[in-house]
Order: structure tokens, then sequence, then C-alpha cells
């Protein structure tokens, strides 16, 4: 059996929206089946508000590190995101890039060897258009 080395792992929502589109981006950035992949539910609102779901998000980078020797963190945020049921996309938008900034903190807390970049994905309903952009 040989060892696995990732040069990232993706954390990220599951909304099925966004999952082709994101791992086309991380395949295309990354390359194919050097990146592994998590997510659940609004992931940077489990980290950053440290609930157990986050918890167990947290662990499981700490085994990507372990096991795969990953040097960086790849954070994906998106609009219309049902775990934070925000009506206002500006409100929105605003909510989850403080979520993402203290997602980031507590990652390079636990994890300082990591890099981690936010990245915003945002999708147009109308037109299905798809953009990425980092989060500062």
């Amino acid at each position: 059996m040989g060892h696995v080395t990732c040069t990232a792992t993706l954390v990220r929502c599951l909304d099925p929206r966004f999952v082709t589109q994101i791992e086309t981006y991380m395949r295309e950035k990354y390359g194919e089946e050097k990146y592994e992949s998590m997510g659940i539910a609004g992931p940077s609102k489990e980290i950053a508000k440290k609930t157990l779901d986050g918890e167990c998000l947290l662990n499981t980078i700490g085994r990507c590190i372990k096991l795969h020797n990953t040097p960086k963190v790849v954070l994906m945020l998106h609009n219309d995101c049902g775990n934070y049921a925000i009506e206002d996309p500006i409100e929105e938008k605003r909510i989850q890039f403080e979520d993402a900034k203290k997602c980031k903190q507590i990652i390079i807390e636990r994890f300082p060897e990591l890099s981690v970049e936010t990245i915003w994905v945002e999708k147009n309903f109308e037109t299905g258009q798809i953009g990425f952009s980092p989060i500062e």
C-alpha cells in the first residue's frame, strides 16, 4: 500500500448546487487525486461557533496532517447557505465572512504548521454562473 500525500484539504458545505463546480476548481488548482475533501453543512459556522460538528472537522483536519502531510486547508463558503438561513444576501455574506475569519484563526491556532485559504463561492441562480474569490 502506497503512502498518500495531499497538497490541500478542502473543507466545504454539502450543498449539491455547488459541489461539482467546487471539485472542478480544486482539480484544476491542485491536481487530480492531490487534495482531499470533507464537508458538512456550513462548516465555517460550525468551527467558528465551536460546535461538536466543528470539533469533528478540526479533528479530521488533524488526521489529514498526520496521515497525508497536508500543508494547507482550503475553506470554501457559499451564498444562499441553508445552515445560515439568512434572507438578506448582503447580511449573509457579512456574517459568513466574519465566521470565515474566526474559523481561519481557530485552525491556525490549532495547527500552526498549516496555511489556510478562505474562498467565497457565489452562484448567480438565474444564469448558473459561479465565481470564486478570496476572503480577505
